[in-house]
């Protein structure tokens, strides 16, 4: 009797670890365990607190418009900006994208091909967002062109190679991103950024650009009309001045960071 008692006790114990095991093995063979185990950098929301500057950040996926005239303003007064990009304007606007990317002061980033939101995407169609977007920038941004128009020489036939623009920030449309979008934009060489303020409402764009601003602010606008009159006004950057701020673009002002 005692025997099979013990036999009792074995065969339960046994079904017990077997039932662990299996529902570990199912465990190993759904759960995505690059999700699990491989740790992605968080996405940066601002630049040094410590410092001393904010930066603006331009999304372009439709509103191009004043494109131009807000490129023009911020050259002549020489006001950093970084402009993120979306692949499928950019295949559409090629002349602005190259004006961005020909204005000393301004910076191109990854706003990914589609203006989709990233998060409920697979990993493999994330990645080939980012990777459309960086293809179809560095494309557009390339050009060969004549020695002589770059020394004046007399051999026209020569060739100076320009293999395009590789843009290192990542901006996700409608801030929507997970681990996986993380890592495609990590994979790809981007550092994913999202804005610390929110200044694409006309009706309060003063107060979102300005209320309270503080150092590492990244302000996301749109090139728009009413981004422009406030923009050129002169008084604007007075004011960050006084505020003891100064404006860089969002890869100068991460630098510190």
């Amino acid at each position: 009797m005692a025997m099979t008692k013990r036999k009792k006790i074995t065969l339960f114990s046994n079904l017990c670890i077997a039932t662990i095991l299996i529902g570990l093995g199912i465990a190993v063979f759904t759960v995505d365990l690059g999700a699990v185990f491989i740790s992605v950098g968080a996405p940066v929301r601002n630049g040094s607190r410590t410092d001393s500057n904010i930066s603006f950040m331009f999304v372009l996926e439709d509103d191009a418009k004043y494109v131009p005239e807000i490129v023009a303003m911020l050259r002549d007064t020489n006001t950093p900006a970084t402009f993120f990009v979306g692949g499928n304007w950019a295949s559409k606007n090629r002349d602005k994208v190259k004006l961005i990317a020909e204005t000393p002061c301004l910076e191109l980033g990854n706003h990914a091909f589609t203006n989709r939101n990233l998060a409920s995407m697979k990993e493999k169609e994330q990645n080939a967002e980012i990777v459309n977007c960086h293809s179809i920038v560095k494309m557009i941004t390339s050009s060969a062109i004549t020695g002589s128009e770059v020394e004046n020489g007399e051999d026209g036939d020569e060739i100076e190679s320009r293999s395009g623009l590789e843009m290192n920030l990542f901006l996700p449309p409608n801030a929507s991103f997970n681990k996986r979008t993380l890592r495609s934009a990590e994979r790809n060489g981007y550092r994913t950024v999202i804005w610390s303020r929110n200044a694409t409402d006309t009706k309060t764009l003063y107060n979102d650009a300005m209320r309270d601003v503080r150092a590492g602010d990244l302000i996301l606008m749109r090139p728009n009309l009413s981004t422009y009159t406030f923009l050129s006004d002169a008084l604007i950057k007075k004011s960050y001045e006084k505020l003891g701020l100064g404006i860089a673009s969002v890869g100068d002002n991460l630098k510190p960071y």
